[in-house]
């Protein structure tokens, strides 16, 4: 955690000690992405004139789809015209109201960079993806929304695959300074989630994408599968409450029954809740209330239910919040492990855990040994009364294609890099040093990745080494003396071509052998892209 750098819009202006004084804010306190502004938009085939004048987090969904379709195996360049769908959760007008602070400053790019609809639009645009393309705003549980809508849409054979995503950005002080007003805000700059003595919650920036798709085509096409989704809902509190922005635990409870149902799962047999946990007096104890009416009641008071909330630990995303949730919860289940929300030495007494059957996780906790899938649900809440609730399940290692450790084999294959233009490769060859150097022992599936599961792109650079430490050692040498002519020992680096000229230059080697039995070589024709 630290505060909004001044040079965004002059911090010191807007703040004040006292919540009710005009036009300020008691805090700047923020979780906070560095270099937002760092974009390549010729990666993208997007002008730089444009692409000053584009939302920032335009550009951040952009990185993160990229990110998220190599990591699921798929190029992007194979996705293109398919019936993909894009959900994205934001509600950050930010970019936009900067945008109104100096109208002599617009062009025609301005509605597009600044509006909310294209976040989803211009993913659907760059990889030209056909399914239906969607920017949801329901506050706090945007991102959630959007996967929950992501998944009716697969259903219903709206689209093949989806991505699904939120972001946050603080990119002006009007959020700041009306949360403030509406004491929503931890003054002293920490998310005290559950803490006896929490005092609102505090902002936070970031993102994330997903690729989901059914399970069956998942496994089909050789996806890296992170989690199974099990069921998914959304629901609205109603108006039977004190006010608009007061939770409902009639309303969360109504909700996590309805997912439950869904999932055909046991109520016992959720081994943790990644909860909303904002970190207000109010709101954390009608939370615990619902979990422990849903999932709390059907343990045993020895066996309290696992809870907890990344907000503590990274503040809170707000429209991205959801999908903070869901990734922790998935990298909890994959590495069987809970990790500790923190800020809460003393727990509200309101929210009468013993009662509930729930343990709020405030060191790291294993799970215990269970002979069936770790499972886990997430809450996610809007302000304004939408609520959001997801179930999921680890995937059983036969299912995580991917993240299998590649059989060791005397040779140690070649690293083979590819990137738009070739004056990146240095912080790549740095990128990936450190990268190997921390897990030599996977040098083979971090080979495998780099060659069969990104983008091959016009600028390529291949090292080759006996060991990973010969590989790690000729990659820093390459990224201190970068020189096509002569570039290091087992080196090779080959600067961009027209992307059209290598799609017409292509070379087979073949081997003497090749027809010892029939189909030989088939599966070679039907897996290359050439």
């Amino acid at each position: 955690m630290t505060e909004v750098p001044a040079e965004r819009f002059g911090t010191r202006f807007y703040q004040h000690d006292r919540r009710d004084e005009q036009g300020r804010s008691v805090t700047f306190k923020a979780g906070v992405v560095e270099k937002i502004t760092d974009f390549d938009p010729a990666f993208f085939g997007i002008s730089p004139r444009e692409a000053l004048k584009m939302d920032p987090q335009q550009r951040i969904l952009l990185e993160l789809t990229w990110h998220a379709l190599e990591d699921a195996g798929v190029l992007p360049e194979r996705i293109a015209s398919t019936q993909c769908g894009v959900f994205v959760g934001v509600s950050a007008l930010d970019y936009g109201t900067r945008t109104l602070d100096d109208l002599a400053a617009m062009n025609a790019y301005s509605m597009l960079g600044s509006t909310l609809s294209i976040a989803a639009n211009r993913i659907s645009f760059i990889y030209d993806l056909h399914g239906p393309s969607l920017s949801i705003d329901t506050a706090c549980s945007s991102s959630l929304v959007a996967l929950h809508t992501a998944c009716e849409s697969l259903k219903r054979g709206e689209c093949e695959t989806a991505l699904v995503g939120g972001v946050n950005l603080l990119a002006h002080p009007y959020p700041f300074v009306g949360f403030s007003h509406a004491s929503m805000l931890s003054k002293d700059g920490r998310s005290k989630s559950f803490a006896a003595d929490a005092n609102g919650y505090v902002r936070a920036e970031g993102g994330a994408v997903l690729l989901i798709k059914p399970l069956r085509a998942a496994q089909r096409d050789g996806n890296r599968i992170h989690t199974v989704i099990r069921a998914t809902g959304t629901n609205a509190d109603g108006g039977q409450k004190t006010g608009i922005t007061m939770p409902s635990a009639e309303g969360q409870m109504r909700l996590l029954r309805q997912v439950l149902d869904r999932s055909g799962i046991n109520p016992a047999e959720i081994d943790y809740v990644e909860a909303h946990g904002t970190g207000t007096a109010v709101g954390d104890p009608i939370e615990i209330q619902a979990i422990g009416s849903v999932y709390g009641a059907a343990r045993l008071p020895d066996n309290p239910l696992p809870v907890g909330s990344i907000k503590s630990n990274l503040g809170h995303m707000e429209p991205a919040s959801g999908m903070a949730g869901l990734v922790k919860a998935i990298l909890t289940l994959k590495h069987q492990q809970i990790p500790p929300s923190i800020h809460a030495d003393i727990l509200n007494p309101q929210l009468a855990l013993d009662e509930q059957h729930i343990h709020i996780v405030r060191s790291p906790l294993l799970f215990p040994a269970q002979n069936r899938p770790l499972r886990a649900a997430v809450n996610s809440f809007g302000f304004g009364g939408t609520n959001a609730h997801v179930i999921i399940e680890a995937a059983p290692s036969s299912l995580v294609v991917s993240s299998t450790k590649t059989p060791q084999s005397r040779h140690c294959p070649s690293l083979v890099l590819s990137a738009k233009d070739a004056a990146i490769f240095p912080d790549m060859a740095n990128a990936y040093a450190d990268l190997i150097e921390a897990q030599p022992e996977n040098y083979a599936v971090i080979a495998n990745n780099a060659a069969g599961h990104r983008q091959w792109l016009p600028s390529r650079l291949a090292v080759m080494g006996e060991t990973p430490a010969v590989i790690v050692q000729r990659l820093r040498d390459f990224a201190m003396q970068v020189d096509a002519i002569n570039p290091p020992r087992g080196v090779v680096l080959e600067t961009a071509l027209p992307h059209s000229n290598l799609k017409n230059r292509c070379a087979f080697v073949y081997a003497g052998n090749g027809a010892q039995w029939q189909g030989m070589g088939l599966a070679l024709m039907q897996e290359s892209p050439l």
